[in-house]
């Protein structure tokens, strides 16, 4: 029922689509692609995260954190949403231009409007979910501009090559919409079937890998399904920021702990959804709770800026702990194996909303 390919792109649809045409059971071209998503997803964060963290480990483990989320696995066998869970191919590469722009290397900036562009032939919603998580993070660098502000042309030029790149998606949606209304994103008919504010998740299940299982009612007469939240890897991550305090490099991991907290509430019933604007602007998004595509970005942002800013640290005290007194030393070994465990732990704790979700 959706209006493809006028608000919908057919991007994600071409490869299976391919296969069903050369006689694969449409099963089967769902499986393979869905393998497919998977393992791109993975390189493509990894491939990201190296050249943004400029560390093996921290590019793995941010890829691990990412792609075995319980909100990708509800995307990939649960909800079956071709166009979104093709989405987190190209999402850390978006960040990773912005990412250029604001750290550098400047010559990455192309990415993100060619990323932007992919996301929004794969899935609309995704898209703009996508370009508010780059605002708040451009907000997040925001000194970056005030410091050198010639990189607000790369901004710019990201925003007019998005223009073109997207044009044969956005010109047709605009002139349609300027001539006549629809229920899809007018906002009423995500009221017919459940506001925002009553399909928005319960407080306590944001970090709970069992909502899937409880069938958890959130508050509307029909019962609204949710996902699973980020699980125990939220919590880790808030413990990981005080545990290890300046140690953890706070000026580099804080933004992300900070905007994967934000987002994560934005999918909550503590966000002010039953401000009566937002239902008619934001309608369209139908469920709060597609932010967990930001949260879970800036969660294993986090996660990889950790081990990146805590690995650095444990290659010094190994290099020159023969310098330190022998209480110092034993002092010193403690801290990079609480790293080492709490990186460790990021992983099994991944791994096991993304099993919980898979099979509820």
């Amino acid at each position: 029922g959706y209006g493809t390919p006028l608000f919908y792109g057919n991007l994600a649809a071409a490869f299976p689509a391919a296969l069903f045409a050369l006689g694969l059971p449409l099963l089967a071209c769902w499986k393979i692609n869905a393998v497919l998503v998977t393992l791109l997803a993975a390189l493509s964060c990894f491939a990201c995260a190296r050249a943004m963290l400029k560390d093996d480990f921290a590019a793995f483990l941010m890829s691990v954190v990412f792609v075995f989320s319980g909100y990708f696995a509800a995307d990939v066998l649960f909800r079956a949403t071709l166009g979104e869970m093709t989405s987190f191919i190209f999402i850390p590469a978006a960040f990773l231009g912005l990412h250029g722009i604001l750290r550098g290397p400047k010559k990455v900036w192309p990415l993100l409007p060619a990323a932007l562009s992919l996301i929004l032939y794969c899935h609309l919603i995704s898209a703009l979910i996508t370009a508010f998580g780059l605002l708040l993070y451009a907000l997040s660098n925001a000194g970056e501009f005030f410091h050198r502000p010639k990189k607000l042309l790369l901004v710019a030029a990201s925003a007019g090559l998005f223009l073109l790149l997207s044009a044969f998606s956005i010109l047709p949606m605009l002139e349609q919409l300027s001539s006549a209304s629809f229920l899809a994103t007018d906002g009423s008919s995500a009221s017919t079937f459940g506001t925002l504010l009553e399909r928005a998740m319960p407080w306590w299940s944001l970090a709970s890998d069992v909502n899937i299982p409880v069938n958890v009612l959130i508050g509307d007469s029909s019962g609204s399904w949710i996902p699973n939240g980020l699980g125990l890897a939220f919590p880790l991550m808030l413990f990981a920021a005080v545990f290890f305090g300046k140690r953890a490099k706070p000026r580099q991991t804080l933004p992300a702990l900070v905007l994967c907290t934000l987002t994560l509430l934005v999918c909550s019933k503590l966000f002010p959804w039953q401000i009566g604007f937002l239902q008619s602007a934001l309608g369209v998004i139908q469920f709060p709770w597609r932010f967990l595509l930001l949260a879970v970005f800036f969660l294993a942002l986090y996660a990889g800026e950790f081990a990146a800013a805590t690995k650095t640290a444990d290659m010094g005290n190994g290099i020159f702990g023969n310098l330190e007194s022998s209480a110092a030393q034993l002092d010193s070994k403690k801290k990079p194996r609480a790293a080492r465990t709490v990186c460790t732990l990021f992983i099994i704790f991944s791994l096991f909303s993304f099993v919980m979700t898979a099979a509820p």
